[in-house]
């Protein structure tokens, strides 16, 4: 049987909104995921503010036997499910001994006393960590979160590759630097690279000091309050110039 004209326009019809109708679905589906993720991150920033009204202001201390993943026992019990971004996939780590890093779709492991496995997609701001309890700048440092003077603009909690992060200002990306790519300890350009993934297309998750949530622009997350004294800059680009986002590499 042939076909006729009318007949040929419809199918072409039925092609075309079957077409929108699963591109919808994709993005209510990164929708949804979002969504939890911020949800799971505004409940992480609910457990660092509890703990700081319980020991006089002052945040986790930074101890790798008894990290901050290790001691949300205390206050929920789902602590698997709230540390992982929907948008990433785990995997066996039994193999890796005591630490993993992450990605932008793969979850960090730390297991530092080998007795306690946690597995995450979220970098605890290291700015708010007790200043004696590791080697950051004591100018830049939170003594306690009483000191924060901007809650809204303040970083408690971001999508991460790693467990936690001390970004700077004049922290870089470079112009090679792959987005999805694995978390490597110190970074000579330093730390906002734990941060700044290609995980939800051009954003990161983060909530913040005074508890809300909300995505972030890959190049505006040199605009918040990192640590004491921070200076904003607006609209950062790479080394050479390009977008820090380069939508090529998740889709």
């Amino acid at each position: 049987m042939r076909l006729g004209k009318n007949d040929c326009l419809m199918i072409l019809l039925c092609c075309v909104f079957m077409f929108m109708a699963m591109g919808a679905m994709g993005r209510g589906s990164k929708r949804a995921k979002t969504l939890i993720c911020q949800s799971n991150l505004r409940k992480l920033g609910q457990i660092a503010t509890l703990y700081a009204q319980e020991n006089d202001g002052k945040g986790f201390s930074l101890e790798y036997a008894n990290m901050w993943c290790q001691r949300l026992d205390e206050y929920t019990n789902a602590v698997d499910s709230i540390l992982l971004c929907p948008e990433t996939v785990s995997r066996d780590y039994d193999e890796y001994g005591s630490y993993r890093y992450g990605d932008s779709r793969t979850p960090w492991m730390w297991n530092y006393n080998r007795e306690e496995q946690r597995i995450g997609t979220y970098a605890f701001n290291g700015w708010l960590y007790i200043r004696e309890s590791y080697y950051g700048s004591e100018e830049k440092n939170f003594k306690d979160f009483n000191e924060i003077q901007k809650p809204s603009r303040t970083p408690v909690f971001a999508d991460g590759n790693w467990v936690d992060t001390w970004p700077d200002e004049s922290d870089e990306i470079t112009a090679e630097c792959d987005l999805t790519g694995e978390a490597t300890g110190h970074h000579e350009n330093g730390m906002m690279v734990r941060v700044t993934m290609d995980r939800h297309y051009g954003v990161t998750n983060v909530v913040f000091a005074d508890g809300h949530a909300e995505a972030v622009p890959l190049s505006k997350l040199w605009s918040l309050n990192w640590h004491k004294g921070w200076q904003p800059k607006y609209n950062v680009k790479r080394e050479d110039g390009s977008p820090i986002y380069k939508a090529n590499s998740c889709e």
